[in-house]
């Protein structure tokens, strides 16, 4: 994989963060259909977005920074 697809999937992350945060933000007092996530119990679905964005842009984060010290080595 290489840079665009890392930036691709650190904005996509950063995307589903916000969403998530606005989430959690709009259903303050309420009280929100919940998911059942194995391990864990039951969760939010704004929760569940927030992780989930905070895991692709850690996994487009590396990408990215990985594919920049692959090509600053193949470069003399």
């Amino acid at each position: 994989m290489n840079r665009r697809a890392g930036s691709i999937l650190r904005r996509t992350g950063l995307l589903l963060e916000v969403l998530g945060i606005i989430g959690i933000y709009s259903q303050r007092g309420e009280k929100a259909a919940n998911v059942t996530v194995p391990w864990v119990g039951s969760v939010s679905p704004a929760w569940c977005a927030l992780m989930t964005g905070f895991v692709l842009w850690v996994a487009g984060t590396i990408l990215y920074f990985r594919a920049g010290q692959r090509q600053n080595l193949d470069s003399p």
